[in-house]
């Protein structure tokens, strides 16, 4: 079957986003979760104290195995299809964590909870950029906040759940089925054919400057939040100093995707991304300094929150299978977030702990320069909304 066009313009109900909302809710805590729940895992399953260190990575590997399917698939196979599917993965996946007796049946449910997971961050990322038009970058933010909130929550409630974290698994799955109504996201008509180059030629130079604008703020923002509490260690923070002032990053990434979208609604997404990407690359040059730190870290954090949503719509508003785009962003993403704070370690065996933000800050101004080369890119392959904006006829349609 033939994948729907982009629908485009069609207002979403307020019972879907209350099932969008939660359902990113859910995502997040169960994609913090397991990390957290780790040590007590080893001990409920007997594992070695270096056990099940590739937990995190198992999940993972689910999403972006579903990521890749659902991108380059979605031309076989309908989006209701498909999502249906995906949240039966992640709530049977979460399911399974929950009453697993054994380890290998806990790894191998973990590994279709993340295909869930993937499956269905990139259809309603995608969705949301497609179908709100004008509200769709605030509704994007909001999204992706909501799945920072429950990042925030997982951890907290395998805290609280003791000795019976898998409970936490267990409770998202059940909450999972409430979500069914984002399967009503697809019933609209197709936008019409532009003029835009196809996602599945491998050498598309616009669909490339996203892929490694992707790739380059996936590893400025895994670098960041890897790497800040080792800075502020070496820079006279204690150990424990250290730890709690890095989770101020994480809170300034979720506050300002609440609060950014409000203040630039009538912003281009090219405009948002290269003022977001320069205030956080500027934000961890001052970061150098031992006294503002802490502080620059919590900015560089707000400041980058938009730039995810922003690049959804921008893919949305220049690439005709916004999907298939999304996919190969997404993949970049995770690809960069593993790959490019490999080159922060380098860093860090220089006597300068400043090496440490500088490092971050380079990756920041490889991802500017990616942002400015985009709208050149676009124009010369006669993509619309080259610049960033809308066409003012698509609303239209």
């Amino acid at each position: 079957m033939a994948a729907e066009g982009p629908a485009r313009g069609t207002p979403v109900v307020r019972s879907e986003w209350a099932a969008i909302f939660l359902l990113f809710l859910l995502l997040g805590l169960v994609t913090a979760a397991p990390g957290a729940a780790l040590p007590s895992l080893r001990h409920a399953y007997g594992l070695s104290d270096q056990g099940g260190g590739w937990l995190v990575s198992a999940y993972k590997l689910g999403a972006l195995a579903a990521i890749l399917v659902c991108g380059f698939g979605n031309r076989y196979f309908s989006r209701k299809t498909a999502l249906r599917a995906l949240l039966v993965l992640f709530a049977a996946g979460a399911v399974v964590m929950g009453v697993a007796q054994a380890w290998f049946l806990f790894y191998a449910a973990t590994v279709v909870a993340g295909a869930g997971y993937g499956g269905l961050v990139l259809y309603l990322n995608s969705i949301v950029a497609q179908r709100t038009d004008e509200k769709s970058f605030l509704m994007l933010n909001l999204i992706n906040a909501v799945f920072g909130v429950g990042a925030i929550i997982g951890p907290l409630a395998v805290s609280a759940a003791g000795g019976y974290v898998n409970l936490v698994f267990l409770a998202a799955g059940v909450l999972a089925p409430l979500v069914v109504k984002v399967g009503n996201l697809t019933h609209a008509s197709p936008a019409r054919a532009r003029r835009t180059p196809n996602p599945f030629k491998p050498l598309n130079p616009l669909v490339l400057a996203f892929v490694f604008l992707g790739l380059f703020y996936a590893g400025m923002e895994t670098g960041v939040g890897a790497w800040e509490a080792t800075h502020l260690s070496r820079v006279g923070y204690s150990a424990s100093a250290a730890e709690l002032l890095s989770s101020l990053f994480w809170v300034g990434l979720c506050v300002g995707r609440f609060v950014i979208p409000l203040v630039t609604r009538t912003r281009s997404p090219y405009g948002i991304t290269g003022f977001s990407l320069v205030a956080a690359t500027a934000s961890l040059l001052v970061a150098a300094s031992p006294d503002l730190a802490p502080a620059a870290y919590a900015a560089c954090g707000f400041f980058l929150a938009p730039v995810l949503p922003a690049i959804l719509k921008w893919i949305a508003e220049t690439v005709e299978d916004n999907q298939t785009a999304n996919s190969l962003m997404f993949t970049s993403s995770m690809v960069g977030s593993v790959l490019l704070p490999g080159f922060i370690v380098a860093a860090d065996d220089l006597p300068a702990p400043s090496a440490i933000p500088f490092s971050m800050a380079l990756i920041g101004v490889l991802a500017m320069a990616t942002a400015l080369l985009v709208p050149v890119v676009a124009r010369r392959a006669g993509a619309p909304g080259a610049g960033g904006r809308a066409e003012p006829s698509r609303r239209k349609e």
